[in-house]
């Protein structure tokens, strides 16, 4: 699946061999072009080839046909079409002419499965046996670059939309509603406007007419009601006007209610059932009883709600009874001057029997299969929409907020394809379903009839939680490691839904695991997420389910990284005495310092130098008492003191460790470090330099350290010593302060923060070796967060 940015014109440019006049047109001699619609080109010289950005849209299961019409204008030359950019999809065909002719109409076909949701975005070429390739553009067709055609295929399921007064004619199936076997009705559905303004709809209604007499039956509405917090049966708090499913028996005045349901502009499934015996069940969003969170902030609000009825009230033994009578059913609005139905319906299925709470729970998140379910009487998934005659719809573009567009996939200046909307979900109204007969897909000829009081339905490419959510791409695609930083993913068939989830997963060589969190839908394009903390900088890919759980193969990569100080030519970072962190270190053990650092720059000009500054200083009030860890003329250096050193203390020198090639600015991160040895040791304080874990030099003997300099700090970055006016610039990470002089396997080890507190293989006996980080004093890492300080 290539996924990425839909391309306009190739890099390559065709030679322009001299204008010639063809059929009325200015083209190129020797040229390829595409025929489509645009202006210049004749009637003949016209084809079916689509504007490049074309995103076309189809259902699974139903044939796609684009055609790719080309011409060479070379003399004898022949003219293919060709994938430049992607590859197919299985199943997919790209079919030039038996019969090689300088005009074509190559045949682009596939018919996608269930399983093939995704986005699919191609790019085509056309190119003659001369050499040449498809050139020119919508404004002129004798402009020279390729002209490479890109469209998009967008494979996703459609749900039926309804303005208000609209309504599904679901009569066939009435006379299954019987106590004979019992019956059930299940659907998703999305109540309410874009702004959630529409409360107390009509959702279902059974009754008949007799003469000039309406009777209504059964009744099921998205009614306002009081949110109430439940603890242990018992109501704690009511506050607040949110909705919920009412089913109400007309006759008896019994009313099955659920609980208020928070997600109130989102999909829910809903599951009526009917028993032998009258009890009426209500199934909202799957099969578990209501439950509430402790905080009341639950995603989904679940719940079973029944009352008990005369069978003899139900809608299907009622028509059979009563003579002379027109018995109805609807989805949507009923009663046109009450409040109606505004909103979506997907995947209705109807049975003859009822079904049990351990079936209805299978059923939340599955497409039927028609021929394995028994009793079933009615299936509609409305993926039957077709406009001017084609199975899929198309868009010339997407269009933001605010912008118009006369959706011209064409070029001629008609209007021939709606335009995708990226604000809102309402923007697009597809293919309109007033008077479509919505196939029965249980084989019983139940079918339903789009009808309309008032406004209009329409067939939607906009999928309830059913369908598999397909990302293509993230924003930002770096993140810290801490986390907690919204990220978008875009991509297609994102629904509103309680369960839409984002999954991060680690690879294995990174411990891998994976971390769910909820999504927030934007559109049908985008969502949102809040990214998780990871361990340690890493890739991540993302996921998104809109039912929470199937996940499918399409993810995209995401970066974690951590962060560094940076430096600047003035700036340096001191971690101050106050918590004692000289005398932390003025121990038996001796002591080290280390860093990694990265060089970027200089700060001054000094003569037949590379400038640099200071990495890591142990420093007091008396200059010639402080020991510094430097970058300096393209090498790492041990020094003590400052230049006026040189004439106040002459036995203060300079010690070098230079690394020829490792020091340069912009070279890369280097570690560095230097253990010393305590004062009262026996060799006094030994100072040892490590660069990238190896020692440099030999040890030298320091005058000062912890024990002995004057209001003792640690400097990290800022000034060099023998150079006060030059500063460090470039980037330091993970400084490290160790109260024990550590050896060159210790200093491996805290170069990469190889901490384990048992080895890798366990020595003979069990014994468990020593917290190596029990000497660790004090470690920065510049993540932005308490955490990422100890000590």
């Amino acid at each position: 699946r290539a996924m990425g940015g839909v391309g306009g014109a190739g890099s390559a440019r065709v030679a322009l061999l001299g204008l010639v006049a063809l059929l009325g047109a200015s083209v190129c001699d020797g040229a390829v072009y595409w025929r489509d619609q645009r202006a210049g080109l004749t009637t003949a010289q016209k084809g079916l080839t689509a504007v490049n950005g074309t995103i076309y849209y189809v259902t699974p299961g139903r044939a796609i046909t684009l055609s790719f019409d080309a011409l060479s204008t070379a003399a004898g030359a022949t003219v293919e079409v060709a994938l430049t950019q992607g590859r197919l999809p299985k199943g997919a065909t790209l079919t030039n002419p038996a019969a090689p002719s300088n005009s074509v109409s190559s045949t682009f076909a596939w018919t996608p499965t269930a399983d093939q949701q995704c986005e699919y975005q191609l790019c085509f070429t056309a190119a003659d046996t001369t050499g040449a390739s498809s050139t020119g553009s919508y404004s002129d067709v004798a402009a020279a670059g390729v002209d490479e055609r890109c469209v998009s295929i967008v494979v996703t399921e459609q749900s039926v939309s309804l303005e208000p007064g609209a309504y599904l004619d679901a009569t066939p199936f009435l006379p299954s509603l019987t106590s004979a076997c019992g019956w059930s009705i299940g659907f998703w559905v999305k109540p309410g406007s874009g702004d959630g303004s529409a409360l107390d709809m009509d959702l279902l209604t059974a009754g008949y007419d007799k003469g000039p007499v309406t009777t209504v039956m059964h009744t099921l509405k998205w009614k306002q009601t009081a949110q109430a917090t439940v603890v242990h049966g018992v109501t704690t708090q009511s506050a607040g006007v949110f909705t919920a499913f009412e089913f109400t028996d007309v006759t008896s005045g019994l009313v099955a209610k659920s609980p208020a349901v928070y997600c109130q502009l989102e999909w829910h499934f809903v599951m009526i059932t009917a028993d032998k015996t009258g009890k009426i069940t209500m199934y909202v969003d799957g099969a578990e009883k209501f439950h509430d969170s402790p905080s009341g902030r639950a995603f989904t609000t679940p719940s079973v709600s029944s009352i008990t009825i005369p069978t003899a009230n139900y809608a299907g033994d009622v028509v059979a009874a009563v003579t002379g009578e027109t018995g109805f059913f609807r989805l949507g609005t009923y009663d046109i001057t009450q409040r109606p139905f505004e909103g979506f319906f997907d995947d209705v299925r109807v049975y003859g029997r009822v079904l049990e709470a351990a079936a209805v729970a299978k059923q939340v998140f599955v497409k039927l299969v028609a021929s394995e379910e028994v009793g079933l009487v009615g299936y509609y998934t409305f993926d039957v929409g077709a406009q001017a005659g084609r199975t899929f719809s198309k868009y010339a573009l997407t269009l933001l907020a605010g912008s118009t567009s006369d959706g011209d996939t064409t070029g001629d200046g008609l209007t021939d394809s709606p335009v995708r909307k990226t604000d809102v979900v309402w923007g697009a109204r597809d293919m309109s379903a007033v008077g479509a007969n919505i196939t029965d897909l249980s084989g019983k000829g139940n079918h339903l009839t789009g009808k309309t009081l008032d406004g209009n339905l329409f067939f939607q490419y906009i999928p309830s939680p059913v369908a598999p959510a397909c990302p293509a791409s993230v924003y930002p695609e770096v993140l810290h490691v801490k986390g907690g930083e919204t990220v978008t993913v875009s991509g297609n068939s994102f629904t509103p839904s309680p369960w839409l989830t984002c999954a991060f997963s680690l690879p294995v060589a990174a411990g891998g695991g994976v971390t769910h969190v909820r999504a927030s839908y934007m559109s049908p394009f985008q969502v949102t997420c809040v990214a998780p903390a990871m361990p340690a900088a890493t890739v991540a890919s993302i996921e998104v389910a809109n039912d929470g759980v199937r996940f499918t193969d399409q993810s995209v990569p995401i970066y974690y990284l951590e962060t560094a100080l940076a430096a600047n030519a003035t700036s340096t970072a001191s971690v101050a005495n106050a918590k004692g962190l000289c005398a932390a270190i003025n121990g038996s053990a001796g002591y080290t310092l280390s860093a990694w650092v990265y060089p970027t720059g200089a700060s001054s000009a000094v003569p037949g130098t590379v400038p640099g500054g200071g990495v890591l200083t142990l420093r007091g009030t008396v200059e010639k008492e402080s020991i510094q860890i430097a970058f300096w003329d393209s090498a790492f250096e041990l020094g003590t003191g400052a230049i006026s050193n040189y004439v106040d203390d002459p036995k203060q020198t300079r010690f070098e460790a230079a690394m020829p090639g490792s020091g340069l600015p912009n070279a890369g991160w280097h570690h560095v470090a230097v253990s010393v040895t305590a004062a009262a040791s026996a060799a006094g304080r030994m100072a040892t330099l490590y660069v990238d874990g190896a020692v440099v030099g030999i040890p030298v003997k320091l005058n000062y350290g912890p024990d002995n300099i004057a209001d003792c700090q640690l400097d990290i970055a800022g000034k060099y010593n023998q150079y006060p006016t030059s500063f460090l610039v470039g980037l330091v990470d993970d400084v490290q302060v160790w109260g024990k002089a550590l050896d060159a396997c210790g200093v491996r080890r805290a170069m990469w923060g190889d901490f384990e507190t048992a080895p890798r293989c366990p020595p003979a006996g069990g014994v468990v070796s020593a917290d190596p980080r029990a000497d660790l004093k004090a470690r920065f890492l510049f993540d932005g967060s308490a955490a990422d300080a100890v000590g």
